[in-house]
């Protein structure tokens, strides 16, 4: 049983890989957080033209790396579209 401040809960393989993810994306907020206001924006200004080539591709193929994900395509898709509405 792990805990989270107050609350205990039960590892699964989906809390692990999450905590997983989080220790890996964790250098990168750190980094952000020691920047200047101005090189926060810079480092966290979308780039527009990638995105939307991103978003375009995962509509029409989906990455061998996302095969897994073949049961949530259409989740898959809700999220491009409503990225691509904003």
């Amino acid at each position: 049983m792990a805990s989270l401040g107050a609350f205990a809960f039960e590892e699964t393989v989906t809390t692990c890989e999450q905590s997983d993810l989080e220790d890996t994306i964790r250098p990168f907020y750190q980094k952000v957080l020691g920047l200047s206001k101005s090189e926060q924006l810079e480092a966290l200004t979308l780039n527009r033209d990638n995105h939307l080539a991103y978003l375009y591709k995962g509509l029409r193929y989906l990455p061998e790396s996302h095969r897994v994900l073949d049961a949530s395509r259409p989740w898959l898709c809700y999220w491009e579209l409503h990225s691509l509405n904003l």
